[in-house]
């Protein structure tokens, strides 16, 4: 029996951008990102997308599952949201689910969505950062 290879490194891939770096423009990732520094544009990814507390980004975010700690300041669409108690969340909220920690700041209008939303919104999304 012949043995199959499947590549599965982009699993453990996870695009960083570390405190102190800063990027303006759009970001794509396959996998999860983890943003510790600073951000101005859009960030899509197809898995989970983590800003920690000394995160700030302002711009949009679309990924299945989004955890901030640190300031953002824009929408996300997620099929999960969670706010850490450190968080400081303004703009416009699109999720399924949502989770704030208490001592977190939430000012924002939230809309919940359904899976079908959510993968609508995807096109307008990527559109919408080519621009």
């Amino acid at each position: 029996m012949g043995k199959t290879e499947t590549n599965t490194s982009y699993l453990n891939d996870i695009a960083r951008i570390p405190a102190g770096c800063t990027l303006v423009g759009n970001l794509t990732c396959e996998g999860d990102a983890r943003i510790d520094g600073n951000i101005e544009g859009n960030l899509f990814s197809k898995n989970k997308v983590i800003l920690g507390e000394k995160a700030t980004f302002k711009g949009n975010i679309y990924a299945s599952s989004i955890e901030i700690s640190g300031k953002f300041d824009g929408k996300t669409y997620s099929e999960m949201l969670v706010l850490r108690s450190t968080a400081v969340y303004s703009g416009n909220c699109y999720s399924e689910k949502i989770s704030i920690d208490m001592g977190a700041l939430f000012n924002a209008e939230s809309k919940m969505i359904s899976k079908e939303e959510f993968a609508q919104h995807k096109d307008n999304f990527m559109e919408g950062s080519q621009k």
